[in-house]
């Protein structure tokens, strides 16, 4: 069977026409004659429909009902089960639920709104654009309390089924169906789903899906068309080939990645985060949140083992962000147990340079001629730092300070904060041993 026979649908590019005969054919199948088969050939249809709107390409328009690899997943199932329980609650075998009258008057809009919100899963591009989830959710049916309380559950475990959304998407679907509210409490069951919503809200985890928007270009040449992610708009596009980079795994693998991190797996968080830069290491994302996971580790000999991931993250994050304070000091520290320590001392010095206002650099410093035997050069540090102090900060503060970035500013005076702790604690600590220990009993 060809695709475009199974939509119903003439062969078109048209991606809203390619929603809306999927939709209108999934509504159109009575829920006592559905089948999976039947759904799955109807979705492999939609999504080589899609495919070829949004590429232009089209390895073959035909389907085999038999195809082995057609099978239901459990992401896919999510939306699924929740539209057949729904189709199901009004069967009039069906004596267990009672619907609201606002609900039973427009339920064959429900059911379509709901499949509208699957069909707009299943498409990657599509639902990562928060455009299409505004020009869906305005529907009129959500101005109404008992229809949005009716598809609050359904909707929040079918979007939990896969939760690879934008986090703008996923605040916009909680401002419609009010799942944070505080005066609404999540039944038990949902306990997963209320986890997941918890993450996908965090502004800690938040990923950006900029990237990944792809656009139709037609070449000059009459060529087929060409699919270019965004930053390569500004090259020659006769010279560019089709984009085939799977952004749709490389986006799974890295949200696998963090909730790993979140799980604390360490093992399964690098191997996801391996197979996302496999694909795609053009996204700075995916290298801050390990970089971030990394740096709260306060293991040293778990730090030691895994220094060379830890420095080629570096590395990657400080080709995109070059002058970057905190990449930059955190490669220095690494480099300085790996490196001799006139290559460290050099770096850290053009670090000074760079970043007068950073104690913090300076206490580093200190410690690397430490651990060469250069003590008086340390202690130096150390006096520079206890002397210029006050005023730094001062500077810092009062918006005089060199680095004009107000993120690197925070850091800084963070930064400086804590080494002026650390210096004094290390003299407090001093005194109180010479006190127990008078210089005429000391050894030698």
């Amino acid at each position: 069977m060809k695709i475009w026979e199974i939509l119903d649908l003439p062969k078109t590019n048209s991606l809203p026409q390619i929603r809306k005969a999927f939709v209108d054919n999934f509504c159109s199948v009575r829920v006592q004659f559905f089948s999976v088969e039947g759904f799955l050939v109807m979705r492999e249809a939609y999504i080589k429909a899609i495919r070829y709107a949004r590429t232009g390409l089209l390895e073959s328009d035909e389907i085999d009902p038999a195809d082995k690899n057609l099978y239901l997943t459990a992401e896919v199932n999510g939306y699924l089960q929740e539209i057949l329980k729904l189709r199901r609650s009004v069967l009039p075998e069906n004596t267990e639920t009672v619907l609201p009258k606002e609900v039973t008057s427009r339920f064959d809009d429900i059911v379509r709104f709901f499949v509208s919100m699957m069909a707009l899963h299943e498409d990657f591009y599509g639902r990562i654009d928060i455009k299409n989830w505004r020009d869906l959710l305005q529907s009129d049916l959500l101005c109404d309390e008992q229809i949005v309380h009716h598809l609050r559950l359904p909707v929040l475990r079918g979007c939990a089924a896969n939760p690879l959304l934008p986090q703008n998407v996923w605040v916009y679907l909680d401002l419609v169906f009010h799942w944070t509210d505080r005066s609404y409490n999540m039944p038990k069951e949902y306990a997963r789903e209320k986890r997941v919503l918890g993450i996908e809200l965090d502004p800690r985890w938040n990923l950006s899906f900029g990237l990944f928007k792809q656009e139709r270009i037609q070449t000059s040449e009459g060529k087929p068309d060409l699919i270019l992610p965004m930053w390569d708009h500004a090259r020659s596009q006769s010279l560019l080939p089709p984009d085939t980079t799977d952004y749709e795994l490389y986006a799974t693998y890295r949200m696998n990645a963090r909730n790993s991190i979140i799980e604390g797996n360490e093992q399964e968080a690098e191997r996801n985060f391996v197979k996302a830069a496999e694909i795609f290491d053009r996204d700075p994302d995916l290298y801050v949140i390990y970089f971030e996971y990394l740096n709260a580790i306060k293991d040293e000999g778990k730090l030691k083992a895994i220094k060379e991931l830890h420095l080629i993250i570096l590395n990657r994050l400080l080709d995109f962000f070059p002058d970057h304070f905190l990449f930059l000091l955190s490669r220095a520290e690494i480099n300085s147990v790996r490196q001799h320590p006139d290559i460290v001392i050099s770096e850290y010095k053009k670090l000074m340079q760079r970043f007068p206002d950073s104690l913090m650099v300076i206490y580093q410093l200190s410690e690397v001629y430490s651990r060469s035997g250069q003590n008086a050069a340390a202690k130096k540090c150390l006096r520079q730092i206890e002397k210029s102090y006050a005023s730094v900060q001062e500077r810092l503060k009062s918006g005089r300070g060199y680095t004009v970035d107000p993120l690197a500013v925070n850091e800084q005076i963070r930064l400086n904060d804590k080494v002026f702790e650390m210096i004094q604690k290390r003299a407090a600590d001093t005194k109180e041993r010479d006190s127990f220990f008078p210089r005429k009993f000391k050894a030698g």
